[in-house]
């Protein structure tokens, strides 16, 4: 796989993970920039889907930490130690949310303003694209 491929192999990957259950075929053009995604489940069930929290825009009350640049996401400085931040978490406009890996350099990531953290929307170790929602905060 050319290196130019792998990010985007890596995003739909994780595209694949966060979408319901059922996912019969994806596919992905990036000439023009296409994507179908295609579900084994009935029109009905289909219907009743819901969409990630991370899809959606936030609120007035609601701010999203974004992903500052291509890399892997950690929630932790380490291995075994307790994450940056967990929901239910107060945080200031310099607390560090997590850790991005990008080409061996690791990018401490903060809060961009004092809230409680809402949900932590990218799971540990996932492969993150510049401007993915990593963190909501419900603001003070």
């Amino acid at each position: 796989m050319s290196e130019d491929v792998q990010p985007l192999a890596a995003a739909v990957r994780q595209l694949a993970s966060d979408l319901p259950p059922g996912l019969r075929r994806v596919s992905v053009r990036l000439g023009e920039a296409e994507l179908e995604v295609e579900w084994s489940a009935t029109a009905q069930e289909r219907a009743e889907l819901t969409v990630p929290a991370s899809w959606t825009e936030p609120d007035e009350s609601t701010s999203r930490v974004l992903a500052p640049t291509v890399g892997t996401f950690y929630h932790r400085p380490e291995p075994g130690s307790p994450p940056f931040v967990t929901a239910g978490q107060e945080v200031q406009p310099d607390t560090v949310i997590g850790i991005v890996e990008a080409m061996k350099l690791m990018n401490k990531i903060t809060a961009d303003c004092a809230g409680t953290v809402r949900e932590v929307l990218v799971p540990d170790g996932t492969a993150v694209e510049y401007g993915q929602a990593l963190v909501e905060i419900s603001l003070h």
